[in-house]
């Protein structure tokens, strides 16, 4: 048996990184469509208004929770790629769960890739297997939702984003398409471009042209993409409303008197109240509560991080009745055990990571160096994640775009401690 196992591990050895890679993406493409084999889709919640709006926009055309009233409220993006697969697969569920199991595979295969380019091949191998194997994302695949696409536009957009390219124009505009669909999805991919120039600048150690020339592309290619429904905001509204009017709403739901820091109800004077109106009134609420309570923001912030990172339930909440049906009510809480016991020991991993590129940073000379090691793609990006839901609002589904990136310096991290651990028995084999 020992023998067998060896015999298995060094044919996976002889193989290319793509095929190792591509036999991990099979993995969990066998995970995902096992489990929409044996788990229903029953729309709830947010899944549930996305399965009305993706119907409106195939069958009428209309995005809104009607045909008769269109809105803006949500970003479309999710919906749209919904519409898309019922036009190519009929209005069911199964064309909701074609189209998610497709960008859970191609999330494992782009996490692998960015890990490699970052951490070399064995981090990129790594990282993809916690994604293929992730729980929540798993259950993700019949649940209608915006996270995985989010997260999946992002980590086309880095894997596109090098303004050291030589055509580098053309990477420039591809990025900015798949940086407009990630938009599109969630507008808090709106700075990213700000985000990935700064680090080419701190990485480079000086602002230079190149990358300044591949941003503007880039942003230009999103600005052409993004004008259409700009336009169709403005004449619906007769307000410029880039994506959705939902914003200053949940950042008066992570700040007013009443808030948790997580989801509320709007209240009720806001309603008749139109989009824009609403989100005027309740964007000026939040603001002056704010400024006039800054000690209780600061803790509300920090409150929010903690909430934002502290468990992984949300899939099995939005399979709650699916699961229920197939499996009782004693089933939901052996879930939730398995997807946030998942997730913390990834997290974990993922704040090791976290901390070896930060002693990388302490053990450099200048200051520009420290920022150099510490402004690493995975770890900026997280963090930018966590700090724009701590500001507006909270709770453990806001940390899933952040998810390829926990992924990718969990495998460094895990990496890093088993060469550690590994050392002398390669010292007696006389191996570095």
């Amino acid at each position: 048996m020992i023998r067998y196992f060896h015999s298995l591990y060094e044919r996976w050895e002889a193989l290319s990184f793509a095929r190792r890679l591509g036999l991990i993406a099979l993995g969990g493409l066998a995970l995902r469509v096992s489990w929409a084999l044996i788990m229903p889709t029953a729309p709830v919640s947010d899944s549930h208004l996305y399965w009305v709006t993706s119907q409106n926009l195939a069958l009428h055309g209309v995005y809104g929770v009607t045909p008769e009233e269109p809105f803006s409220y949500w970003p479309v993006g999710a919906s749209a790629l919904y519409a898309g697969a019922y036009k190519l697969f009929g209005v069911n569920f199964i064309s909701v769960q074609i189209l998610n199991i497709v960008a859970g595979v191609m999330l494992i295969a782009t996490t692998g890739l960015l890990a490699r380019r970052w951490f070399g091949e064995a981090a990129g191998l790594l990282a993809a297997l916690l994604i293929a194997a992730w729980p929540s994302l798993i259950m993700f695949s019949t649940v209608l939702a915006s996270e995985v696409f989010l997260a999946l536009f992002v980590n086309i957009t880095l894997l596109l984003w090098r303004s050291d390219a030589a055509r580098w124009p053309r990477y420039a505009v591809a990025a900015g398409a798949a940086l407009v669909a990630a938009v599109y999805v969630r507008p808090v991919a709106l700075l990213l471009p700000v985000v990935f120039l700064t680090l080419d600048a701190v990485s480079a150690r000086r602002l230079s042209l190149r990358p300044c020339l591949f941003t503007l592309l880039a942003v230009a290619t999103s600005s052409a993409l993004l004008a259409p429904w700009v336009a169709r905001n403005y004449d619906l509204h007769g307000a410029i409303v880039l994506v959705s009017t939902n914003g200053a709403p949940n950042l008066w739901m992570g700040n007013n008197p009443d808030s948790n820091g997580g989801y509320m109800k709007l209240p009720d004077y806001t309603t008749g109240m139109t989009e824009i109106e609403r989100a005027d009134v309740l964007g000026d609420i939040a603001v002056d509560y704010m400024l006039s309570n800054p000690g209780r923001t600061v803790v509300m912030s920090a409150r929010r991080l903690i909430d934002t990172h502290k468990r992984e339930t949300i899939a099995v909440a939005w399979n709650q009745p699916a699961l229920a049906a197939r499996f009782g009510d004693g089933s939901l809480l052996p879930a939730k055990v398995i997807a946030s016991g998942y997730w913390m020991a990834v997290l974990i991993a993922g704040l090791a990571g976290a901390a070896l590129l930060a002693d990388k940073a302490r053990r450099e000379a200048g200051l520009f160096d420290k920022l150099a090691a510490l402004a690493h793609p995975a770890l900026v990006v997280w963090a930018y994640y966590a700090a724009v839901h701590a500001i507006i609002v909270g709770g453990d589904r806001y940390h899933f775009p952040s998810i390829p990136f926990i992924a990718i310096l969990a495998a460094y991290g895990a990496l890093h401690v088993h060469h550690v651990m590994t050392r002398p028995a390669r010292a007696k084999e006389g191996a570095p």
